[in-house]
């Protein structure tokens, strides 16, 4: 006899690719793509995939740069060397300033207009997302996620994270004071996602959903935003998603997060892979199935950029969730990160494919 049978994420995240090491076999050409888009950024890990992908003779129908409203003079500082790698990948190098409120409507014309790709009947693109801020991960993903197209990421790990061990030990209240710089400081802005608003249609309690950074600031501002009654309290309405980076030299991290945000037995607290992305889907999902029917849920993606990834794909499989970024006032770029280690791919596929299994999550199928 039929059954009827929920569609749960357990179901598809196997489906899904896996995060792997990316390098350029002289054997596996990459690409060629329709679409190359990366960031101009103050961290040197900002140059190395384009500078391997211009080496190995990659090439890409169109580039498209985002370029930041902050941090200009820092920023500057490797614009030449990466337009130059740019302009061997492309002779199509579109920048995008993000103080620009229509950069998003732009990115979306972009890609309407490659419904015929030059290389394929699908077209390709590669999103380079080493230095992007996670609120243009967040934006870019779900933009993404409209088109009807092949989507690679690519990932570019840092080799020193500020701060070092030796740094926080040394003088933990440089990290954990909101007037000391440390890796950021202040709060510019407090910014719902126009991409991921959230369709909260019932008069329910809010709950918040964070990715501590080592600035408290930035969390608290998140709540304050979302209601501000609940500062300082504890319980399931504040849920903390504290990252465990991959390699055993920096998992000290993870300690270091939770005292500068003061978390304690008492908070409902996770640790979650700041790597992984399926991670991080998997855990928003277990804490949705907790507290969707009784809160309105916003969640905080500011920690890794993996973990903004994966917010952006919940987001997108529960509409129901709201997004909310803390935008700092500034960022220190002589102590943010420095050199690059591994790099890293997650070659998605077909979008409409990606699309189909994020949406048949909680519907009923029969079995039979």
């Amino acid at each position: 006899m039929p059954r009827a049978r929920k569609i749960e994420l357990s179901t598809i995240i196997g489906k899904l690719p896996d995060i792997q090491e990316f390098d350029l076999p002289e054997d596996q050409p990459y690409g060629p793509d329709d679409l190359f888009i990366c960031t101009l950024g103050f961290e040197p890990r900002c140059l190395k995939l384009p500078g391997m992908l211009a080496a190995s003779g990659y090439r890409s129908e169109r580039v498209v740069v985002f370029e930041y409203d902050t941090n200009i003079d820092e920023n500057e500082v490797n614009r030449e060397e990466l337009f130059r790698y740019l302009n061997a990948i492309s002779d199509r190098v579109i920048p995008l300033s993000l103080g620009n409120p229509d950069h998003t409507n732009q990115l979306r014309q972009i890609l309407r207009s490659l419904n015929l790709g030059a290389y394929a009947a699908t077209p390709r693109i590669t999103f380079d997302l080493s230095v992007a801020a996670n609120r243009i991960v967040v934006t870019t993903m779900a933009i993404l996620c409209e088109a009807d197209a092949d989507l690679n990421v690519l990932y570019s790990e840092a080799e020193i994270y500020h701060p070092t061990k030796a740094e926080y030990q040394t003088e933990p209240s440089t990290w954990q004071s909101e007037s000391a710089l440390g890796l950021e400081r202040g709060v510019g802005d407090v910014r719902p996602s126009r991409e991921f608003p959230g369709q909260h249609f019932d008069q329910l309690p809010d709950a918040v959903i964070l990715f501590p950074t080592f600035k408290a600031e930035r969390s608290r501002a998140v709540i304050d935003f979302v209601d501000p009654s609940l500062i300082g309290t504890q319980g399931e309405h504040i849920v903390w998603l504290v990252g465990a980076p991959p390699l055993d030299g920096n998992r000290w991290r993870t300690e270091a997060l939770k005292e500068i945000n003061r978390l304690t037995g008492k908070d409902f607290q996770r640790e979650v892979s700041t790597l992984d992305y399926k991670d991080t889907l998997t855990t928003l999902e277990s804490i949705y199935s907790r507290l969707w029917d009784r809160y309105k849920l916003t969640i905080s993606p500011i920690g890794s950029k993996m973990q903004a990834l994966g917010s952006s794909l919940f987001a997108y499989m529960h509409p129901d969730t709201r997004i909310v970024f803390a935008i700092p006032q500034e960022y220190n770029a002589a102590q943010y990160s420095d050199g690059w280690r591994k790099t890293w791919k997650i070659e998605f596929g077909p979008l409409p494919e990606v699309r189909n299994l994020l949406e048949s999550v909680g519907r009923l199928e029969v079995e039979a």
